[in-house]
């Protein structure tokens, strides 16, 4: 069994062998032994049977041999390629395929074209093994070169390596993608952005939820001796909402975050830890409760509910410098559409030929989405806790709104010259739009920082101050007996203390909100200061 087109060689040697007959599909040749042997080669086609007949002086047609060679056909290729699933969590651009041939590849391709636009095709080359099974992946457009702004057509092309038939060839079925302009990619970002950010507020909203449940459980295990079944029962219920209520935490914020890696460096990444803290503290929590005990129960629930807390303003301050940032960039974004919008009219103003009515009534439709953007960015803006100073342009919106409808106007009334007019006028008034958005943006920072500086100083201060208040207090307090009224007073003191700082809490986390340099070691530490108040007024309280 051979395949289709193979060369075929006989070699007969024979000492007493003076004449060969070969017979092969009703072809008989007949050859004289030289050197007592030949060689007869032949291309196989089709299946192939085929006689040998040997004759000497002595003994004439001896033996007949009888003989076939069946052709194996060359199979065509075949390959499968599909997008990649949801589940691998990929971009919608990757494709894997499978390739198969019965002798092995010779190439393989991508074959890709304007959508509807097939003559204009083009062809890149994809790497593939000699063998005759492979995988490949490809993420569209990958290497090619291709237009933003462009839809495209592709598909991709294996070639067996049957050179006798031209290398036959399969495709798979027809794709399409659009190459998305850099102005399209941040808005789809962007948009993508705020949806995980909405989704991350609402599971922070439901952890506050949670930190009632521990209160209930610290009072209603306060007030009993032993712990009940019940109780057992509502502490579990309590965990299982807490791990998926964790889980949830986690997915958002790691969505953000690879949101974030894709448009710039942001490798301080402490979430996952804090998370993963949480997950071993509900483990301790549950242990403790198979045992029903209470006192190390109580505990554990209060250093729970402080861990969670800590991050919770972790992600809070996540969210909102998230928020932030996109509202900067958005700002600045609209600020280069604007500026580009400005060079297109004052091309049109400039050029020699008059312009048309469609030219304008483009520029005019993209400013009033410019505009729509204007009002989204303003009420992104002011949900921020500390809204970014974004200039007001009213007043320059409705002197370009004037103008580009006045050129509009002139066109359709064949009246160039007013037209080029009110083009040159809007063209200018965008560039000063673009420019005061700019610049607002830039002043603004600094401005904030040296806010930031200032208050930061207030707050090293106040920090200093109750530093040394809490340390007379301790003091005051080894010096004092249980139950006199001095030690009421002194835990007065202690409470009073608290309150303040609680306003140096406030102050840091509300910094820490506009400001990454506030780190999540700042919320922790801060974290901790507030539940060794608590767990010291709660013991000094109980005497």
């Amino acid at each position: 069994v051979i395949p289709e087109g193979t060369l075929v060689e006989w070699k007969i040697i024979g000492s007493s062998t003076e004449s060969i007959v070969f017979n092969s599909n009703k072809i008989s040749s007949k050859f004289v032994a030289n050197d007592n042997s030949f060689v007869f080669a032949k291309k196989i086609n089709q299946n192939t049977e085929y006689q040998v007949i040997t004759s000497n002086n002595n003994l004439k047609n001896f033996e007949k041999l009888q003989y076939q060679i069946a052709i194996v056909k060359d199979q065509y290729p075949t390959i499968d390629v599909q997008q990649a699933p949801d589940s691998l969590k990929v971009d919608k651009s990757f494709f894997i395929g499978k390739i198969a041939d019965d002798y092995g590849f010779s190439k393989l391709q991508i074959v890709y074209y304007e959508k509807g636009k097939p003559a204009t095709a083009k062809r890149g080359t994809l790497t593939t093994n000699s063998g005759v099974f492979d995988q490949f992946v490809f993420s569209f457009p990958g290497n090619l070169k291709v237009n933003q702004g462009v839809a495209y057509d592709f598909y991709f092309e294996i070639f067996d390596n049957d050179i006798l038939h031209n290398f036959k060839s399969v495709r798979s079925s027809v794709f399409s993608n659009r190459i998305s302009t850099e102005i399209e990619i941040q808005d789809a970002l962007i948009e993508n952005q705020n949806s995980n950010l909405n989704s991350l507020e609402k599971t922070l909203k439901n952890q506050s939820k949670q930190f009632m449940d521990i209160d209930k459980l610290n009072k209603s295990d306060k007030e009993k001796k032993d712990l009940e079944f019940k109780d057992q029962q509502m502490i579990n219920d309590f965990i299982k909402k807490q791990e998926a209520q964790d889980e949830l935490m986690k997915s958002f914020s790691e969505k953000i975050k690879e949101n974030l890696s894709q448009d710039k460096k942001d490798s301080n990444d402490k979430t996952k830890e804090s998370l993963e803290k949480n997950k071993k503290l509900l483990d301790e929590l549950k242990a403790l409760n198979e045992k029903l005990n209470k006192e190390e129960l109580q505990d554990k629930l209060q250093q729970f509910k402080q861990s969670s807390k800590n991050q919770v303003k972790t992600l809070e301050q996540l969210v909102e410098l998230t928020k932030r940032y996109y509202v900067d960039k958005k700002a600045n974004q609209i600020a280069d559409k604007l500026d580009k919008l400005s060079q297109e009219e004052k091309k049109l103003s400039e050029d020699s030929n008059p312009s048309t009515t469609k030219d304008q009534e483009k520029i005019n439709e993209e400013f009033k989405a410019i505009q729509d953007e204007l009002k989204e960015l303003s009420k992104d803006n002011n949900a921020l806790k500390s809204p970014l100073d974004i200039p007001n342009t009213n007043d320059l919106e409705q002197k370009i709104n004037s103008d580009l409808n006045n050129a509009k106007e002139q066109l359709n009334k064949k009246n160039a010259s007013k037209a080029k007019e009110s083009q040159k006028n809007a063209s200018q008034n965008l560039k000063k739009m673009s420019q005061s958005m700019k610049q607002a943006m830039e002043g603004g920072e600094q401005e904030q920082l040296q806010e930031d500086v200032k208050m930061l100083r207030q707050v090293l201060d106040n920090l200093l101050a109750f530093s040394n208040s809490q340390e007379d207090v301790m003091k005051q307090f080894k010096a004092t007996k249980v139950g006199s009224a001095t030690y009421n007073k002194h835990l007065k003191t202690q409470q009073t203390l608290k309150t303040q700082f609680k306003h140096v809490d406030d102050s840091l986390f509300s910094m820490s909100l506009r400001n990454a340099k506030i780190a999540e070691d700042v919320t922790k530490e801060i974290g901790n200061v507030q539940y060794n108040i608590d767990n010291a007024i709660d013991k000094l309280g109980n005497g």
